[in-house]
C-alpha cells in the first residue's frame, strides 16, 4: 500500500513539474506576443500623423494637402488601447520597471532627506 503511494506521489510530481515548465514557457511565448503588439502599437501610433483608430478620422477632413504631412499627433498610454488592455502586460511592464528602478538605486546610492521614508507610489 505504501509503495503505490510513493508511486503515484511520485507521478503526481513528475506531472506537476511538467506543468510548471510548460507554463513558464507559455508565460514567456505570451510576453513576447505581448511585446511585439506593443511595439506594433507604437509604430502605428507614431506614423499615424493626423489621425488614427483611437483619435478617430475627422481631422483629416479638416487639412488640406499642404498641412497633411507637417502636423504630427503625439500620443500617450490613454491611446494604448491595444497593449496595455493586458492585464498580464501591465504586470510585466510594472515588473520590469520596478526592477529598473532597483538597478538604477544600486548602481548610483545616493542619500537624501527621505532615505528610509515610505514613497508613495502612483496606481492607475
Amino acid at each position: 500500500m505504501a509503495t503505490d503511494n510513493l508511486k503515484e506521489y511520485e507521478k503526481l510530481k513528475k506531472q506537476l513539474q511538467q506543468a510548471i515548465l510548460k507554463k513558464k514557457s507559455l508565460d514567456k511565448q505570451i510576453t513576447q506576443i505581448e511585446e511585439d503588439i506593443f511595439q506594433k502599437e507604437t509604430t502605428y501610433l507614431s506614423e499615424s500623423n493626423n489621425s488614427n483608430i483611437v483619435r478617430g478620422f475627422e481631422s483629416l477632413s479638416k487639412l488640406n494637402a499642404s498641412n497633411i504631412n507637417k502636423k504630427k499627433l503625439v500620443f500617450t498610454d490613454d491611446d494604448r488601447i491595444f497593449s496595455l488592455s493586458s492585464h498580464t502586460f501591465v504586470r510585466h511592464l510594472q515588473k520590469k520597471s520596478e526592477e529598473d528602478d532597483d538597478e538604477s538605486n544600486e548602481s548610483t546610492p545616493v542619500a537624501s532627506a527621505n532615505s528610509g521614508k515610505k514613497r508613495k507610489r502612483n496606481e492607475e
